[in-house]
């Protein structure tokens, strides 16, 4: 169902919400969201863009009933870090995780993508989140093959992985488009670059990711779950590591009946790079 509410036009405000006038609210299931709306949903919900938990379009977000979560995803204004860094340590239903789309870490390359931050900028940010929420799970992408990205940009950009140990890292080759000004770029790069560029990064994150759910071995995890898998007796959840549609699934045993859309402890007692398997703690 589709709703618009309105958010006051409070100029005092307008780099706290950073969003337009109105902003729409979809449901989980709409094929499209775009930048600056919310997509809400029973299971899960993902913020896009940034907005004043005190405007109306804050207050009705977090108003979702008990066993609501919300994931915040943003744009490339790194400056209102220091907002989200305060909704998520103070705002209940925010989960401790953020998806900020880097798309790259080399300063020339950033440039020519027109993006308004610095390899610099991002280190400082990624530390001071964990240091501020150090159970916080950060999730990017990652562009490889852009026009006159160098084998030293590549391997700047693996080494910036490889420091920011992401918790959730998805990497895709650059494709031009029509009518933007890096399609007409002279140099660019060869479709099987670009794909042994994100093979490498990949395989980098794969072991960053496996080391990471290896660590979660014997803890206990909130779960939220979603779903049972009859051929394997088994059920499907998330922990709050997990944003809907985009993360791993835990795959939880139980001796009784597990009902969608309940929150249950879970004992973590396998993983791998993606998945965790554990057992409902009685």
């Amino acid at each position: 169902m589709l709703k618009t509410a309105e958010i006051v036009e409070d100029h005092s405000k307008a780099d706290e919400i950073g969003l337009n006038n109105t902003v729409e609210l979809y449901c989980e299931d709409d094929d499209e969201v775009e930048t600056y709306r919310i997509v809400t949903s029973v299971r899960g919900s993902s913020l896009n863009g940034l907005v004043s938990i005190e405007s109306p379009i804050g207050k009705a977000l977090l108003g979702h009933k008990e066993g609501d979560r919300v994931y915040i995803k943003v744009n490339d204004d790194f400056g209102y870090y220091v907002v989200i860094r305060k909704v998520i340590k103070t705002e209940e239903k925010v989960c401790n995780y953020i998806d900020m789309p880097i798309q790259h870490s080399e300063n020339r390359i950033l440039q020519r993508m027109g993006r308004r931050t610095s390899r610099e900028d991002l280190v400082a940010v990624i530390k001071k989140l964990r240091k501020e929420i150090p159970d916080i799970t950060i999730r990017t992408t990652l562009i490889t093959g852009f026009p006159g990205e160098s084998q030293e940009d590549h391997e700047g950009l693996m080494n910036f992985v490889e420091e920011c140990q992401f918790d959730r890292l998805g990497v895709f080759t650059y494709s031009p488009e029509e009518d933007t000004l890096a399609a007409t770029f002279e140099d660019q790069i060869d479709e099987e670059v670009k794909e042994e560029r994100r093979d490498e990064l990949m395989s980098l994150q794969q072991e960053i990711s496996y080391e990471k759910n290896q660590q979660m071995i014997g803890s206990t995890q909130k779960v939220l779950i979603e779903g049972y898998l009859v051929d394997d007796d088994v059920y499907v959840g998330r922990t709050y590591r997990d944003a809907p549609g985009v993360d791993g699934i835990v795959f939880v045993s139980a001796p009784y009946e597990l009902i969608s859309g309940s929150f249950v402890d879970v004992k973590i007692t396998e993983a791998n790079e993606y998945d965790l398997t554990g057992v409902i703690v009685e």
